[in-house]
């Protein structure tokens, strides 16, 4: 069975060197609401900054990489002189147990590579795949427990839908 692996888009993802100013540049000139930031969030070996926001129905997430953290982030811009924020992902929910495992196979045999996979439990399992090449960004399927759902339903601007796990 296959899964369609653009289905459920419910996310704009950012990397960004400047975590303020980004949260800036989006509410000033294109209107987002307020954002919810969390400072020095475990990353890997190292931490990030997030911030979390919507615009309309869509979650708009922007990432600061921090000391050590994963290179998935911190290459994105490693380039960079002066500030910089640059699309990085679509984030894509999967609402059900049997749809994860369904989207996880379909990606293997469409041979895309996973860079990225890990779960937190009751808060969300995640998994990135490289579309660089084909879409010029990554894909973030994830999967929300209890406390994930509750994280997003706690931004400011939360827009009541989606969110309800089945499995």
């Amino acid at each position: 069975m296959s899964y369609p692996l653009l289905e459920n888009a419910f996310q704009l993802a950012y990397i960004t060197n400047d975590i303020d100013r980004a949260v800036e540049t989006f509410t000033s000139r294109y209107g987002v609401g307020a954002f919810h930031i969390m400072r020095d969030t475990p990353d890997g070996d190292g931490t990030v900054h997030i911030a979390l926001g919507y615009a309309g129905r869509t979650n708009i997430e922007l990432i600061e990489p921090g000391t050590n953290g994963r290179a998935l982030y911190a290459d994105w811009i490693a380039d960079a002189t002066g500030f910089v924020c640059r699309f990085h992902h679509v984030g894509l929910l999967i609402e059900d147990a049997a749809d994860w495992d369904t989207m996880r196979h379909s990606i293997i045999q469409n041979g895309s590579a996973i860079v990225m996979e890990g779960e937190v439990p009751d808060f969300a399992a995640y998994l990135y795949t490289d579309a660089v090449a084909e879409l010029g960004h990554y894909l973030e399927y994830v999967r929300l427990g209890a406390h994930g759902q509750a994280m997003f339903a706690g931004v400011p601007g939360f827009p009541g839908f989606l969110y309800a796990a089945k499995g």
